[in-house]
């Protein structure tokens, strides 16, 4: 099973989704990245997809290849989608070997932005499509937020959490909330949380799960310190038992927001890999030694 959100927020788009793949067999899985972000001079693309993983690159390979074909807005980018799902489904995947028809069916969430071409580049507000199938729908028209893969519960906190009016950063940390309850919730939804956004000021930005153990333990126990609100209204709670159970819950969501603001400003470590070249870092130390040299003999001429 595959957890995918998508926002539509009014400074730009956020899609999300897990990493866990499952396969079939017993305790078969593997971890792998579902959010596919490209990335053109005037163009910006992610795709997200839940379903047979086959189908879904296959998918992928096509829908990216508008950003090379000439298509230059949302407009022509939808007519583009739509054209070339029927076409999947009225041909290539009608090949593909599977037990049932309803195996099919894949799931895709798109965010995609195109620039006017001007020096500097002007950005159009990104766009947001759901595909069922071949049937794409633009995201923003009569809702805001879209949730694949997972139950309608989380589907209806995702529509409850878009109509708070969410800019992006605060779609993202949603996003990591609601793929987080879905790993609690269900079987094959695991792994980190990948999110990519893109902004209407062109920014385009790929999360690949920074420090996301110490997030979700403190959204783990956020979900305690909801228990504790909800008991203070009950009617049988004394008047100074509910301010204890409110405090409680006050004071452990500032501790948590520090401990959080303090994640963001630190660098997290073990992040990258980086492989020195020794015989590079020999070659600029020489390099560096012989013209600290020459500086201090111009400073004595």
């Amino acid at each position: 099973m595959t957890a995918i959100t998508g926002f539509n927020c009014h400074d730009g788009v956020v899609i999300a989704a897990d990493t866990e793949e499952s396969y079939p067999g017993a305790d078969n899985k593997a971890y792998a990245n579902k959010l596919f972000p490209a990335k053109r001079p005037n163009s910006r693309l992610c795709v997200a997809g839940s379903g047979l993983g086959h189908l879904i690159d296959y998918a992928n390979d096509r829908i990216v290849s508008a950003l090379d074909s000439g298509v230059k807005t949302i407009p022509e980018f939808e007519s583009f989608l739509k054209d070339t799902l029927d076409g999947l489904y009225g041909d290539k995947f009608t090949l593909y070997p599977v037990q049932s028809p309803a195996d099919l069916q894949i799931q895709l969430l798109i965010g995609v932005q195109f620039s006017n071409e001007a020096n500097p580049p002007i950005w159009t507000e990104p766009a947001l499509f759901e595909c069922q199938s071949n049937l794409v729908t633009a995201i923003g028209i009569t809702k805001h937020s879209c949730i694949l893969g997972v139950g309608e519960l989380l589907k209806e906190s995702g529509v409850q959490l878009a109509g708070w009016g969410l800019d992006t950063k605060l779609a993202e940390w949603a996003s990591v909330y609601l793929i987080h309850q879905a790993k609690r919730r269900y079987v094959g939804v695991g792994g980190k949380t990948h999110t990519c956004t893109i902004r209407t000021d062109g920014t385009f930005s790929f999360n690949p799960g920074i420090n996301l153990p110490e997030k979700e333990a403190t959204l783990e126990a956020f979900a305690r310190t909801c228990q504790l609100l909800m008991l203070s209204l009950d009617a049988s709670v004394t008047d100074a038992r509910s301010k204890d159970f409110f405090d409680a819950a006050r004071n452990w969501l500032i501790d948590a927001r520090r401990h959080l603001q303090k994640l963001e400003r630190e660098k997290p470590k073990h992040a990258t890999i980086e492989i020195r070249n020794r015989e590079i870092d020999k070659l600029l130390r020489r390099a560096m030694s012989k013209g600290k040299t020459s500086k201090e003999r111009l400073n004595k001429f």
